[in-house]
């Protein structure tokens, strides 16, 4: 369950953003949102102990408190919030250099954005714990063992993870998936596939060979990649 804090005086504005966010998810019951409509709010349940969200999404010309006491309050009580800032006046983003904030984006800004600083906060937190992957199955957080699985394959809105001792299904979309676990040895072979590098035996007729005897499509889109990363393959067997 990721759970998500919206910041600002504007009611509306807390609505469509949480908004943007539940459509930028697949599964958006995975997703519990809390709302302040004042920092003053928001300093109380930090100072209490009662604030426990994962996200905080943060409008920083709220008109009870500055946005750089509020910023330095929320640092001196939570280190670990991970913190965006959406607000109108660009100028204060710099303030996230200072803070550590994670990500800044304006209002108003479209789906596309807001899924931009999605992924790239799934990719930071894969990272930082390991080759895993943290999905949400039918409810409930779950981490996969990146090294035990062969492929990746798309049916539809779902994504199954298959390998020996993994066979999940999770709702995600492909493209995000790809950004967060590409660093992990996976390479995109098709619309459908992401294929585990270590797993790769050959290629041909357009059919990628794998060591377990699989055999997964590989569209003319990424037989460029596909060729370039066998060729490395094959030079560095040649080195051994």
């Amino acid at each position: 369950m990721l759970k998500i804090a919206i910041c600002d005086s504007n009611a509306e504005y807390r609505r469509v953003t949480a908004d943007l966010w539940s459509r930028a998810f697949f599964d958006t019951d995975d997703i519990l949102f809390q709302y302040y409509g004042s920092g003053r709010a928001l300093a109380r349940d930090l100072q209490s102990g009662a604030f426990s969200q994962d996200i905080l999404i943060l409008d920083l010309l709220l008109p009870d408190v500055s946005g750089v006491r509020l910023l330095s309050f929320i640092r001196e009580y939570n280190q670990d919030i991970t913190i965006i800032l959406q607000t109108e006046a660009e100028a204060l983003a710099v303030l996230g250099y200072r803070y550590k904030v994670f990500d800044f984006i304006v209002k108003h800004r479209s789906l596309k954005e807001v899924t931009r600083v999605i992924n790239r906060y799934q990719a930071e937190k894969m990272r930082s714990g390991g080759n895993v992957l943290t999905v949400s199955i039918q409810g409930s957080p779950q981490r996969l063992s990146l090294d035990r699985i062969i492929f990746f394959e798309s049916e539809g809105r779902r994504i199954r993870a298959v390998g020996p001792g993994e066979d999940a299904v999770f709702y995600m979309k492909m493209d995000a998936l790809e950004d967060q676990i590409k660093e992990a040895g996976f390479l995109r072979c098709h619309q459908s596939y992401l294929v585990n590098s270590r797993w790769i035996r050959g290629c041909a007729s357009g059919i990628l060979k794998l060591t377990n005897r699989n055999e997964i499509p590989v569209s003319r889109r990424y037989q460029k990649e596909i060729r370039a990363f066998l060729d490395t393959q094959a030079a560095a067997q040649k080195q051994e």
